[in-house]
């Protein structure tokens, strides 16, 4: 099994942890995403948006200690961009 197919899809652990708790932690939480990133202008000011959410409200960690970071949190959202873009 190779690590990709180990965190489903992601990259790693980390990767896959950050976008665990960013669409799943609760409602509220996906819904303050979701308006970020319809406030975005592109992918990297919806990244910028969403780490700064992050890192206000839950610090720098998720709570099982992967860190919210740009490259993590762009992995989480990047595949759904257009999509919530799309559908407000």
């Amino acid at each position: 099994m190779t690590t990709t197919e180990e965190y489903n899809g992601h990259r790693n652990w980390n990767a896959w942890n950050v976008s665990l708790w960013i669409f799943n932690d609760t409602a509220a939480l996906a819904d303050a995403v979701y308006d970020e990133i319809h406030a975005s202008d592109n992918l990297s000011d919806a990244t910028d948006r969403v780490l700064s959410l992050l890192q206000n409200s839950h610090g720098s960690k998720t709570p099982d200690g992967a860190p919210y970071t740009f490259a993590y949190v762009r992995e989480a959202i990047e595949d759904d961009y257009e999509d919530i873009k799309r559908n407000p």
